[in-house]
């Protein structure tokens, strides 16, 4: 009912023919791809957040793991060692 009562509305706006019914069905087309383009980037959006969350996540977790490490590293007395490895890679990182 409703839709007949659309229809015959169309019919008295535009004349209801070819042209018009493919620039519906173009419109509703583009309406349908531009709700998924919608959706696509709201999900792109929230994998980013979530990638830059685990880069941070795992950069703290080698902060942490560095720092525990030294921590046994003086409880053994290894501290000597920590500190001689820290030397050899600053010297390489100066090299290059």
């Amino acid at each position: 009912m409703a839709f007949k009562t659309l229809k015959s509305l169309l019919k008295k706006l535009f004349i209801f023919d070819e042209f018009m019914r493919m620039y519906l069905i173009m419109f509703s087309i583009l309406y349908v791809i531009g709700i998924f383009k919608f959706i696509y980037l709201i999900n792109s959006i929230i994998g980013f957040v979530q990638y830059v969350g685990l880069m941070i996540g795992l950069l703290i977790v080698i902060v942490l793991g560095l720092h525990f490490f030294q921590f046994l590293c003086r409880l053994v007395g290894m501290d000597k060692i920590y500190t001689n490895m820290k030397q050899i890679i600053m010297n390489r990182n100066k090299k290059n």
